[in-house]
């Protein structure tokens, strides 16, 4: 009996294309699916049909089984919206329609609720999320020129970031600085104090940045709370499929009180 359920595929990389040069000890008769053959197998779509099934008698190597089974059943127009590749998949637990947790024994429909999905992806290698106290006016002006850049923090390596960001922003107009906070804004906590600071240099610190931010080349964005470093997918029962948090990007799983920009959805 075939059952429909809604699927999700996360996959962290092309490993198979690693071992490309082994020959695997079962033939081609062993290695493609029946469900997968079917599908291969029935246009759909913009997609023919046209398959055509290896010999089942031969034994292909990893970099046979890639362009000749897997690559075209990624294709395929069902599956293809599905798949999202660059995510390692670290934790799967469950969630409220709310998104509250749910306990294993005393939440009441805890079989029925949403699957979430937690996943490492590269958007640091991708250049999302960069390391402490980057040098946006030399070494990694091109990665900051002209972008919108979203610093999070209210310590020294933060104000830092963003004196150097405000700097930037005054030579690439182009360049939107925004500065997440986890509560409101509190100037005293937020800008040290200034010249009586019985530290000159973190005054001037602190002076300089609230400049920045009175003059409006920093925003400060209030209430920003980081889940963590991940993508996350909300998978229902018996529903669609998925949807990422930051359609289209790979980036941190970031709640704002209001959206960066008119009209965004985070």
């Amino acid at each position: 009996m075939k059952q429909i359920y809604p699927v999700v595929i996360i996959g962290a990389g092309a490993a198979i294309r690693e071992w490309g040069h082994i020959k695997l000890f079962s033939t081609w008769r062993y290695n493609i699916d029946a469900a997968a053959r079917r599908l291969l197998e029935t246009s759909a779509g913009n997609y023919a049909g046209g398959w055509e099934t290896p010999r089942e008698t031969r034994l292909p190597t990893g970099a046979e089984l890639v362009p000749e089974y897997l690559q075209p059943l990624a294709n395929h127009p069902v599956l293809a919206p599905v798949i999202s590749y660059g995510h390692r998949v670290i934790h799967i637990t469950r969630v409220s329609e709310d998104g509250k947790g749910v306990d294993k024994t005393r939440t009441q429909g805890r079989e029925d609720s949403l699957f979430l999905i937690r996943t490492e992806t590269e958007a640091k290698d991708a250049g999302f999320i960069t390391s402490p106290l980057p040098d946006p006016l030399s070494v990694d002006r091109d990665q900051f020129s002209g972008k919108t850049i979203l610093v999070l923090g209210a310590g020294h390596s933060a104000a830092n970031t963003l004196i150097n960001l405000g700097r930037l922003r005054h030579q690439s107009p182009g360049s939107t600085i925004l500065w997440g906070l986890r509560g409101t804004a509190n100037p005293v906590r937020l800008y040290g104090g200034g010249a009586v600071d019985q530290l000159p240099a973190r005054g001037q610190l602190g002076t300089s940045l609230r400049r920045f931010v009175d003059n409006g080349d920093i925003t400060i964005v209030e209430n920003a709370s980081v889940a963590s470093w991940l993508t996350c997918w909300f998978l229902p029962r018996g529903s669609a499929p998925t949807w990422p948090c930051f359609p289209g990007s790979a980036w941190a799983l970031i709640r704002l009180s209001k959206p960066l920009c008119p009209g965004a959805a985070h």
